[in-house]
């Protein structure tokens, strides 16, 4: 299930700490470094979601994302799961999709380095959902100089059909 972020914000830093100088929170932030995720506690504009992905109350992951609510557009994703073959992750995933969905947004789009091993499951729920993926090639380079390609994904919500699974 998910839950505001806020209410485990140092639980969240310290598992992102962990995950410093390793591909996971490469594939996390785009890019090598050690950025760690900044979960505020307000968010005055309404614009920006952060929430913990909870399972029997242990934080298994991390969801955030940027609502645009002029141009009804869902953006700047980030994901990161603490515990890879969790269960509660992927069912946290379609959770967002179906409160994204109940805003009756016009579009949703997030971008994933290729390699990311989540990436063959975000290819099978965008065609289910009648979305649909551009490849830029060689877009990024990691620290030992290998070249990535980024996809970037668009679910159009008014043409999406209803998850169930």
């Amino acid at each position: 299930m998910i839950k505001p972020a806020a209410l485990y914000k140092e639980v969240i830093k310290c598992k992102t700490k962990e995950l410093y100088y390793t591909d996971d929170l490469m594939y996390y932030i785009g890019y090598i470094g050690t950025c760690g995720i900044d979960v505020g506690d307000e968010d005055p504009s309404g614009e920006y979601y952060n929430w913990a992905i909870v399972d029997g109350g242990k934080v298994v992951g991390y969801i955030a994302y940027h609502i645009d609510w002029y141009s009804g557009n869902a953006d700047r994703f980030g994901f990161i799961a603490f515990e890879k073959k969790n269960p509660a992750i992927w069912s946290a995933l379609l959770e967002v999709y179906k409160l994204l969905k109940s805003y009756n947004l016009y579009r949703i789009e997030f971008r994933c380095i290729a390699d990311n091993p989540i990436m063959p499951k975000y290819v099978s729920l965008v065609k289910k959902l009648s979305g649909h993926f551009v490849i830029l090639h060689g877009i990024f380079r990691d620290r030992y100089g290998k070249r990535h390609d980024e996809i970037i994904f668009e679910i159009p919500c008014g043409k999406s059909e209803e998850v169930t699974k």
